[in-house]
């Protein structure tokens, strides 16, 4: 146990080591040149002019891409005005910028982000601001990770997915382990909810009801959605399939642009998907491109925006005074 602890320590030295850092950066940098790499050599086979040519024409697709975009900074934009009493629209700037930063940065470096803008605006104690923000992002874990082994789950026993040709058979049996994972995992969640969480365990429920819905009713709907107004003469397993891959592949934590890695992973078993190529490669791409467009833009645009605020004397990114810690923070 004790040469745990040390090679514990040593390798949390190592990562904050200047020589730690380059190699963490280096690292990312070759996977994404190694993702990239795979994307090519996959458009490559189904023709460059092919998915240029297929790409989204419909105005439906925009639209719905807006709303996929913007379904996660509103959800906490509503969460943090109720819990820290924030007005939307002082928060939702720095939440597009955290956005920016988990998506194309690596996961959770908006919440650092999001962390040191909160304190100096709240003026709390660091214990309440990151202790919010942990209760959030574990809620909203539990949450995707509930969501996904039910979206999974259900394709699986109603045989929507194409993926379950890989491993044979379509028992009911990985629906009821799945849904026993999540039991267990939500069951201790409750049971150390006092260790683990800093907020009431209604407010803990609240955010978990709040992003579970968030992920079954809009991610779920409005991503099949997109899909079918493209392709609307493709069989339900198309977009089960496509769905499934790319939600297992957003679960995984730590690893940056997954966007790339399902795109890769969705192009690599175009051979199970009874639908053109092309077409599919296209519109993955365009959500990509447009995704780390306007990461881009609105990272740029509203930090321009908050710091001319600031200047203006509007005291944005100053504490405010005297804010009293809201019922949900107390103990």
């Amino acid at each position: 146990m004790s040469r745990l602890t040390t090679w514990g320590r040593r390798a949390k030295a190592f990562a904050r080591s200047t020589t730690g850092r380059r190699l963490a950066k280096g690292v990312r940098a070759l996977f994404f040149i190694g993702v990239v790499s795979w994307l090519v050599y996959r458009l490559s086979g189904i023709g460059w002019a092919e998915v240029w040519a297929e790409r989204p024409r419909t105005p439906w697709f925009y639209v719905i891409w807006l709303g996929l975009y913007f379904q996660l900074p509103l959800v906490e934009a509503f969460i943090y005005r109720a819990v820290w009493k924030l007005p939307i629209r002082e928060s939702l700037p720095p939440i597009l910028r955290k956005r920016a930063l988990n998506q194309d940065v690596v996961s959770y470096s908006g919440e650092a982000y999001f962390f040191v803008w909160a304190r100096k605006r709240l003026g709390w104690p660091d214990r309440e601001v990151a202790g919010t923000l942990k209760d959030n992002a574990i809620a909203s874990s539990l949450a995707s990770w509930t969501a996904a082994v039910l979206l999974i789950g259900v394709f699986l026993y109603t045989g929507q997915i194409v993926l379950a040709d890989l491993i044979g058979n379509q028992n009911p049996l990985y629906v009821t382990v799945g849904l026993l994972l999540a039991a267990v995992v939500v069951a201790l969640g409750i049971q150390f909810r006092r260790s683990i969480f800093t907020l009431r365990p209604r407010t803990v429920l609240g955010l978990f009801g709040t992003h579970l819905g968030r992920f079954l009713v809009l991610v779920y709907v409005l991503q099949i959605l997109q899909w079918w107004v493209v392709l609307p003469d493709a069989p339900l397993s198309v977009w089960a399939t496509m769905l499934a891959v790319m939600t297992i592949i957003n679960r995984i934590p730590l690893i940056p642009s997954k966007d790339l890695v399902g795109i890769g992973a969705v192009l690599g078993m175009t051979q199970l998907l009874q639908a053109s190529a092309a077409t599919i490669a296209a519109m993955l791409l365009v959500r990509s491109v447009l995704d780390k467009g306007l990461n881009l833009g609105l990272f740029v645009s509203t930090y321009l925006i908050d710091r001319s605020r600031a200047r203006a004397g509007e005291s944005v990114d100053e504490p405010a005074e005297e804010a009293p810690v809201p019922e949900p923070l107390r103990s």
